[in-house]
């Protein structure tokens, strides 16, 4: 497809973006806040801005998407990432000049000095990002990840002249360990949030904000530290002793052992003295950023690009729905009528076709039957695109089908050699475009057309299967009647099965993906595995479970006498309870489906009485247990 470029989006965010620059890194140092240059350079951010967003709000294809702003998440994760940026930045690029002129190292050494900095980043990303790939959940990082971030800027605050290396080096721990819980999370945040299309725009937004927060952020810290550090020199040194120095903020610590004692410790004096108190003006600033991640939105997280996600050209579902219902037709006739559950009542027309079930405010992610003649292709702008299969390849003789909010079909494409499909549209308004083909998943999807073409392209998941055959260990024998579990990577169970005679079991219609199998049945050792399965393929996963061992017994008195409702408590060989029950009336217990092993029987009732047992797997054993004293 050809794309149109955004030539005039991209020239005014380039004006923009030199414009808060140059604002940042001129005022306070070049040119007084106050000044016509720094005033204009203000003006002309605000003005770039406003015709910014009015060219975005015309373009054939925006740089940046208006109707990404329209997403609460996009915009608190954006506000959050700029607040990042600028403690990150402004921040972080002054603490190595500090430990140069301060602690008087090198330009390497002051590098190496910051590596607990980067350290907490590294610990706090790679754990929060496997956290966040086990549990599905992520909004507490954010919240946890600026509450540190603030605490940390507040200690960078304390940073002296006497303070240690080791203390300076805890302080940068904690920042970059909050920061670390942060950053990379809401790219996630923004990208889950975003659709298929937007991905990269919302993406390359949500850096660049934290980009313009960075540099925002070391501008102004510059000019507030350069403004502090020649109020501090001109105290400490006379005037002509301050005029004949070098360029302060450019100083090397060698340049500083060339002057002389009485300089070069009222240098050092004023740079401690300038720098820290900045970073405690940056905790307030961290401090909003820890408010906004209360308002970030937790959603489910998408395994696929093509997982439903509101499109936000859309109003809000509850809003969708009452202006979708106000534009309803007449009720369909009688004769079209589906019903739901069980087959059609009143299916008209010669052949039996796929129609979509849907409600007007719901994306319809399932398929029914029914029939519809599409007639004649009407003229007006399509709706284009391509059918994929996973992986990107093009998916071939796939079958795309538009239809409009009462269930009319408005036209319809079998896709060729390259996946691509083509509908003309003759009316403006919402649609449903439902795609299928063989061994993949369905899918239908919410498509606004107006006066413009609208592409959009369809990803298929593979319809696959899990299949097996369940074995006694050691008898190699098909066992029946065993119940199968498949849960995927969040712990939800999306399928149960039993084997039949022949030990086998088969699960149709998987999401391609990792999965846990869970195996159980009567007499033997429960049992999981993991399975990969892949899209439109059969993954075979056989199985053996382990007899398990059963333990019998009768609980009596020292007189021989039965004893009922005894408590008769399992544990094995580290002292854990593996089971507990009580005996009847006949003073019988039984434990079933034990693993082989040492353990431990303790009876109470009476005074308790324990007893050790070995168990072997596949066997019956026989263990009466006697407690403590005959019956009066």
């Amino acid at each position: 497809a050809r794309h149109t470029l955004d030539y005039p989006g991209m020239l005014l965010l380039a004006a923009a973006s030199v414009c808060v620059v140059l604002f940042s890194v001129w005022g306070g140092t070049t040119y007084s806040w106050t000044s016509p240059v720094t005033i204009g350079v203000g003006a002309g951010f605000v003005a770039a801005s406003v015709a910014f967003v009015f060219t975005e709000k015309h373009a054939a294809e925006p740089i940046i998407p208006l109707r990404l702003f329209r997403g609460s998440v996009f915009n608190v994760a954006g506000l959050i990432g700029l607040v990042v940026g600028v403690a990150l930045f402004g921040a972080v690029t002054y603490i190595g000049f500090f430990l140069q002129m301060v602690d008087h190292v090198s330009a390497t050494a002051s590098g190496l000095l910051m590596l607990p900095f980067v350290g907490g980043l590294l610990v706090a990303s790679i754990a929060s990002g496997r956290i966040v790939s086990a549990t599905g959940r992520y909004k507490i990082f954010p919240i946890v990840g600026m509450a540190i971030a603030t605490a940390g800027m507040g200690l960078l605050s304390r940073m002296s002249v006497s303070s240690t290396r080791l203390e300076n080096g805890y302080y940068m721990a904690v920042l970059g360990f909050g920061i670390g819980l942060v950053m990379q999370i809401l790219v996630l945040v923004v990208q889950n949030a975003a659709t298929a299309r937007d991905l990269g725009s919302a993406t390359a937004a949500n850096n660049y904000f934290r980009q313009i927060g960075g540099t925002a952020g070391s501008g102004i810290v510059g000019a507030v530290f350069a403004t502090r550090l020649t109020s501090k020199i001109s105290q400490l040194l006379p005037p002509r002793a301050g005029a004949a120095l070098p360029n302060v903020q450019a100083l090397t610590p060698r340049q500083l052992d060339a002057l002389a004692p009485n300089v070069k410790h009222a240098l050092v004096t004023a740079y401690s003295y300038a720098l820290p108190p900045i970073f405690l003006y940056l905790v307030p600033v961290l401090a909003a950023g820890f408010v906004l991640s209360f308002f970030l939105k937790e959603t489910v997280l998408r395994t696929t690009l093509e997982d439903a996600v509101p499109d936000p050209e859309t109003t809000p579902v509850r809003e969708q729905a009452a202006a979708r219902a106000a534009a309803l037709p007449e009720p369909v006739p009688a004769e079209r009528t589906l019903a739901l559950a069980g087959v059609g009542a009143g299916v008209t027309a010669g052949g039996v076709a796929t129609v979509l079930a849907t409600a007007p405010a719901v994306t319809a992610p399932l398929l029914s039957l029914a029939t519809a003649d599409p007639g004649r292709p009407p003229d007006g702008p399509p709706v284009y695109g391509y059918v994929r299969q996973a992986g990107g390849a093009p998916l071939a003789d796939a079958t795309v089908t538009l239809i409009d909010l009462s269930g009319r079909q408005v036209g319809r494409h079998r896709t060729g050699p390259d996946g691509g499909y083509r509908i003309p549209v003759a009316e403006q308004g919402n649609y449903t475009l439902i795609a299928m083909a063989g061994a993949h998943q369905p899918h239908a999807s919410s498509v606004r057309l107006g006066s413009q073409p609208v592409e959009f392209d369809v990803l298929l998941d593979g319809a696959a299967r899990l299949a097996g055959v369940v074995r006694g260990s050691g008898t190699k024998q098909p066992l029946p009647d065993v119940t199968v579990t498949v849960a995927d990577t969040h712990g939800e169970v999306v399928a149960v099965t039993t084997t039949n005679a022949g030990g086998q079991y088969a699960i149709e219609n998987l999401m391609s993906g990792h999965y846990t199998v869970a195996l159980s049945a009567t007499a033997f050792q429960p049992t999981a595995q993991s399975a990969v399965v892949t899209d439109g393929q059969e993954t075979t996963l056989d199985a053996e479970l382990r007899p398990g061992a059963r333990v019998e017994g009768t609980a009596r008195n020292a007189a021989g006498a039965i004893v009922p409702a005894a408590r008769v408590t399992l544990l094995d060989a580290s002292g854990n309870v593996s089971a507990v029950t009580t005996t009847g009336q006949d003073g019988m217990y039984l434990f079933q489906n034990l693993p082989e092993g040492e353990y431990t029987i303790i009876a109470t009732g009476y005074p308790p009485a324990a007893s050790r047992l070995r168990i072997s797997g596949g066997t019956v054993h026989s263990h009466d247990v006697q407690l403590g004293y005959p019956e009066a």
